[in-house]
């Protein structure tokens, strides 16, 4: 059943990360965790398809035909009709049929709408100078600036290149302020580093690419949709810039806190798991200690889970003040704990805990009105030799209970001052 779990887990934390699953990882589940694996295995290629539709889309495929049954696809599928209704909007407006209503998004309906008016009102008034004089070049410049006028409003950047000269025919505000704002030497960019070199001096085989451009120093990042226009007859680029720092941003934050226990807000047990089975797959040595505090449940039962948990923050703080930060502490378990010390003989680590266990107890007798401790075990371990995660922590959980039977460790009752 550990096993099992473990392969769900996996599946799961594949899933959570993005990166790709295996259905036959979990052909080993059965029993009462069977249905479960299924459930995942459909949910992982819904999510997988969904993934796919969300990138036709996001690369202007609007061709794309995802399974109808598919009930993840619902609210893309909706966008994607929105967005194949507004495209035909926008070429019945630009055929000169300015009797459309009811644009996609409310924001965007109502800035379309105004736009159409103000068209409609200049059309008739062009129509009419055009008819007296025959100035048709100025109605196609008029055209031109009510289309940069509109383009101004919207928070996106948009900025024209032409594709010969590298040179930028036209930005709206939003792409001034990305492409000229932002100190040139903080972007990860070619050359000089400049954003706005970068983008004049794009180059793109595709009529259409989505790209990103990223600033690791100021964790910036820019996701970028490049498209071949011509722009007043001559061949150019139309850039669209969106910043998706934020997004990108809270992603990482939710990534780090799958990671996190919440009590102590150390590592949590599968993160742990995880960077164990990396350093047994390695090459180099290390030591584990896995440890417990003694005596929880007196607590608990005695003074309250309040205080149960202020005893486990109390030995968590003490452990995290006496190692290195390159070590890895986490908590896997209600009073259970492991750390894991790269490159560094058994030992040391035991002398570390030595230590460690005496200053719980003594700061013990201070701050708390039972005695506080902990038992713990040690293994220094070679990576590659072919040991599992599941028997290295059979083998230390063994040498933690040598410890507790040989230390016997009373009930954590009131100190005797």
């Amino acid at each position: 059943m550990e096993k099992q779990t473990a392969a769900l887990l996996a599946y799961v934390q594949a899933m959570v990360q993005n990166s790709k699953t295996d259905p036959a990882a979990l052909d080993a589940v059965d029993g009462e965790l069977r249905p479960l694996a299924d459930a995942l295995r459909s949910l992982s290629r819904d999510i997988g398809e969904m993934q796919g539709y969300a990138a036709a889309l996001a690369a202007g495929d609007l061709a794309f035909v995802p399974r109808a049954q598919n009930a993840l696809l619902m609210p893309m599928k909706t966008l994607h009709a929105s967005i194949n209704h507004l495209a035909w909007q926008a070429r019945e407006v630009s055929k000169g049929n300015f009797d459309q209503s009811g644009f996609f998004l409310p924001e965007l309906s109502d800035a379309f709408e105004a736009v159409i008016e103000e068209l409609k009102r200049r059309d008739e008034a062009l129509h009419r100078e055009i008819v007296a004089s025959g100035e048709k070049e100025r109605a196609a410049r008029e055209g031109t600036r009510l289309f940069m006028n509109m383009i101004q409003s919207i928070s996106l950047g948009i900025t024209i290149v032409d594709t010969q000269t590298h040179r930028i025919l036209f930005s709206n505000e939003k792409a001034n302020e990305l492409l000229y704002a932002v100190s040139a030497e903080c972007y990860d960019c070619p050359d000089d580093g400049s954003f706005s070199k970068t983008i004049a001096e794009y180059q793109g085989e595709e009529a259409s690419r989505a790209w990103e451009l990223t600033c690791a120093r100021a964790s910036r990042y820019y996701h970028i949709n490049s498209h071949r226009i011509f722009w007043e007859g001559r061949p150019a680029y139309a850039h669209v810039i969106e910043d998706v720092s934020q997004q990108l941003l809270h992603t990482s934050a939710l990534a780090k806190q799958a990671y996190r226990d919440e009590l102590t807000h150390l590592y949590n047990r599968r993160y742990c798991l995880e960077q164990l089975a990396d350093l047994l797959a390695g090459d180099g040595f290390f030591s584990i200690c896995y440890f417990d505090v003694d005596n929880l449940k007196y607590v608990n039962d005695v003074f309250g889970h309040v205080e149960g948990d202020e005893y486990l923050k109390l030995i968590s703080e003490t452990v995290k003040r006496s190692i290195r930060s390159e070590d890895i502490f986490g908590r896997v378990g209600g009073d259970e704990f492991i750390v894991l010390f790269r490159s560094t003989p058994a030992f040391i680590a035991e002398s570390k805990f030595s230590a460690i266990s005496q200053t719980v107890r003594d700061y013990s007798h201070v701050v708390k009105p039972y005695d506080a401790s902990i038992s713990y075990g040690v293994l220094e371990i070679k990576g590659g030799d072919g040991m599992d995660v599941e028997e290295l922590l059979r083998l230390v959980d063994e040498k933690m209970y040598e410890y507790k039977r040989a230390n016997k460790p009373k009930p954590a009752g009131p100190s005797v001052r």
